[in-house]
This record gives C-alpha cells, structure tokens and sequence, in this order.
C-alpha cells in the first residue's frame, strides 16, 4: 500500500506494495519475490540520464533546432513498475455523487487564464449559476453528473452507463468528466438543464456544465480555472477522478498523453476516463493491455501519431536554461509537454500545499510523497504557462486535479532525467 502523510504512515509503509509511476530507472519493491521478479524487468537507468553541469557543456544556445526535434538513437529507456494507492476518498461526496456543488477552493494563481506576454485573462466560467443556452449547445461536464429522470437532485438516474467502465466499476447514471451533452431546452428548470447524451434524454444539474466554447484555442478554454479539471484524469482508481480505475498502475505516461488528446478533442469520445487512459496505451501496447508494464517515449510519440495528433519529441540537448525554454516556446505556440521527470523535495512540497487547499478532510490530511526515494521517476502533462509565469500541471498521481507550479520547481522536475518528453498539439 501506498504510504500517506498520515499519522499511518508507518503502519502503512511496512505493509505497503511497491510504488512506481510509469516512467522510472530503478526498481525498488518493497515487496519480497514480487521484486526479484520484476528487477529482472524494469531495472536500469535511462541512457539519457545526465546532470545539469554535463548538459550545459554542449554550447547550444539557439531555439533554432526546435522545429527538428527528433529521438535520438539509443537515448529511449522504457522502464516502470506500478503505483498501488487506495483511493483516500470515504464514503458519498455530496458534489461528486450528487448535486451539492461549490466552487473550487482557490489555487495560487487559478484565476490566471493567460498564456505569458501581458496578454488579457478570459473570462472564466462561473460554477453554480444557471445561464439559459441555445437548444442545440454543446455543455461540458465538469466532473461526475448524474443524469437525472426528473429536474430534480433525489430523481432516479437515467441507465446510461459508457460500457460500465474499463473495470466495471462506473457507475450506471452518470455521465462522467469532460464531456459533450447537447442541450434540449433553452431555459434550465429548477438548477437542471435538459440534455441528451448518447441517445439518453436526462436532467443535469447547472453546478456541473459549462458551454463548450469552441471560439477559443482548446488549451485556452482547458486551464480556464473552472473548466481544467474536467480534462484532469488519475491513473488510478479515485472516487473524484477515475471511478473505473485500477487500484494498481504504472500509467502515468498513457495518463498524461489521454489528457492531451481530450483537450484537442482527439481519441473516441464518450468514453469514461480509465477507457481514454486504455485507449491510449493501446495505441503502443495492444491486447491483452498491461496496466503495469513500462512505457517509453517513443511509444508516447507513436500514440500520440495514431490518435491523430502532432508530436515532437524532446531529447536531452543544451542546458537546462535553454530545454526550459523550449518547453516555453512549445507552451507559448499552445502545445502541451508529457514531460518525463523526478518528483524531487520542492515538486513534492508544491502538491503537498495544493493538497492543504482541498475542500476534502482526507486530502488536506496527506502528502505527496511520490519521489521521497531515489530513482522514483513520472511522467505529467504541463498544459499551459499563465500570465503570473506559473506552470500548469497535471500530474496523474495529483489528489487535488491540476496544479500551478514556479519555473524552478518545473525545472527541478525534469532535469534529472534530461528535459525529456514530447510536445503534443
């Protein structure tokens, strides 16, 4: 079992499985013949692997080269073991489960939509109220709704149930995060809009929708601070984030690129989130799909091609000054980073306060402590840069969705790998 930053921690660390994300060099299980095992599998360290003072030997100071970004031979480890993290989350959640939803608690620098440069904020979204749309209009969902049989929060759910999941485990009724409802009637009736979704007719409450605003550049509308977490998407089994998810996985990189596929509207919609994380793995690894297996940046390259999107790859070039800049210039054209990386002391201490602003007592009460040991490697999605010049990310093992983070605790993250990943548009 995963530890937590619980008064548990010890009692939970002596019986705990290994714990890995999906991108990783050394494998350290805590387990006994488990770890014989998969040593045998996974173990080795990337050969890009460098520190700071070896890359910036290189004198490349140009962004010129950014357009011919291309993996370089040999320079592609594929490692990784699972991550095994119950779901923290007791009980109903009032907002999740049912119709009782606030506004987000803030985030540092939440309320920043731009991109860099001075440019203007758009508006964002106003959780809760009840605007009349256009019949016709395309909502989002903002998290988990129930469609309901009746504008009504104690009404019988509609059956519409995405296949049950990928693991059997979403619920039937409820239409999960990040997708399209058509709009029906104009005016709402008691809080509920009046929609279709996969040919079911049903009542969603307003507190869960937004209009999908198509006049906008995708990552624009995406890190607008009421809508991100709708494209937000666990790796594992969360109550919030991944109802259908495993309770094991090393899918932090397929997580970080089903991400970007749904901010650009690319992979099969209607499916629930742990179907889009499987549709993306199996892009490079077809059945019988292994939730546990390594995963290489050129298996993220070459899915991202097979989902229909543009991909370049980022190879350990120039020192970390310049590949931060060219993880700058890919943000500023709109693009979005799965960037390999090391979760070291500051990234962990920025979740672990994001973890502090929940409005979850569970949440507030635990750590991010993903890469307190050696070698524990990861893969995230940097989505986009703010006018306040901070980073936001979304991190596959996050509890709180996604994250606004300092240049230097981003630059922190991926210069022990190399500044490595792939940028996907």
């Amino acid at each position: 079992m995963r530890k937590h930053g619980t008064a548990l921690a010890t009692l939970r660390a002596m019986s705990r499985k290994r714990r890995h994300a999906g991108i990783g060099n050394t494998v350290k299980l805590a387990g006994w013949a488990v770890a014989l095992s998969l040593l045998a599998a996974c173990a080795g360290a990337p050969d890009d692997w460098t520190d700071e003072d070896a890359l910036s030997d290189d004198g490349v100071t140009s962004l010129s080269v950014i357009d011919d970004w291309e993996p370089a031979p040999g320079m592609d480890s594929s490692v990784g073991t699972p991550v095994d993290d119950p779901d923290p989350v007791p009980g109903d959640d009032p907002c999740i489960e049912q119709d009782d939803c606030s506004p987000p608690p803030p985030d540092e620098g939440s309320t920043d939509e731009g991109s860099g440069g001075g440019a203007p904020a758009e508006p964002a979204p106003t959780q809760g109220s009840t605007p009349e749309y256009a019949v016709n209009a395309v909502l989002l969902t903002l998290t988990y709704a129930p469609l309901r049989k009746h504008p009504d929060s104690q009404a019988e759910t509609v059956g519409v149930h995405v296949n049950g999941g990928a693991h059997g485990g979403h619920p039937k009724g409820r239409v999960p995060p990040g997708q399209a409802v058509t709009v029906l009637d104009a005016a709402p009736t008691n809080g509920f809009y009046k929609v279709e979704y996969l040919n079911h007719e049903g009542w969603i409450h307003g507190n869960k929708l937004t209009l999908f605003d198509t006049t906008v550049h995708p990552v624009k509308f995406a890190r607008r601070s009421g809508v991100r977490n709708a494209f937000f998407m666990h790796q594992l089994r969360r109550t919030r984030w991944n109802k259908d998810g495993p309770s094991s996985s090393a899918n932090c990189a397929p997580t970080s690129l089903a991400m970007a596929a749904k901010i650009f509207g690319h992979g099969t919609p209607a499916k629930t989130i742990e179907q889009s994380i499987h549709e993306a793995r199996r892009q490079y690894d077809p059945a019988p799909l292994c939730e546990g297996c390594s995963t290489s940046r050129s298996d993220i390259r070459n899915a991202a091609q097979k989902l229909g999107l543009h991909v370049k790859t980022l190879n350990a070039v120039g020192s970390v000054e310049y590949r931060m800049d060219r993880i700058d210039q890919a943000l500023g054209n709109k693009h979005v980073v799965v960037l390999e990386g090391y979760p070291g002391a500051m990234y962990r201490e920025r979740m672990t306060e994001a973890y502090r602003n929940s409005d979850n007592e569970w949440i507030q009460n635990r750590a991010y402590t993903y890469g307190d040991e050696p070698d524990e490697y990861h893969s995230i999605l940097v989505v986009s840069r703010l006018n306040n010049g901070k980073y936001l990310v979304a991190d596959p093992l996050s509890e709180v969705g996604m994250v606004t983070m300092s240049r230097e605790i981003l630059k922190s993250f991926f210069k022990r790998w190399g500044g490595t990943g792939n940028v996907v548009w």
